[in-house]
């Protein structure tokens, strides 16, 4: 996981946006994040606002996958973002 995170932020959008789509896979797997938790919520932030529209929408999805196994960390991470980002989340939200 520690890996993951860490190339959440490369250069590659195709790289960020993948590494996005394998977080949400993994947190619906039932992955428990442990000392990574700070790190992974990074990850999904910086997705959530990145500049590359499929990365964004995959960095949302990741989101609502972080939110539905962690209800508070996923409230206090949305309270962070901005107004067009929450309304993209709020567009994803199943």
């Amino acid at each position: 996981l520690a890996a993951l995170v860490a190339l959440a932020a490369d250069s590659h959008h195709q790289t960020r946006r993948g590494i996005a789509e394998l977080l949400t896979v993994l947190l619906q797997s039932g992955v428990e994040p442990n000392a990574h938790m700070p790190g992974l919520l990074a990850a999904i932030k910086a997705h959530v606002a990145d500049a590359n529209a499929a990365v964004r929408t995959a960095g949302g999805k990741c989101f609502w996958a972080a939110h539905a196994r962690f209800p508070r960390e996923g409230d206090k991470l949305l309270a962070q973002l901005d107004a067009s980002q929450k309304k993209m989340l709020k567009r994803l939200q199943k």
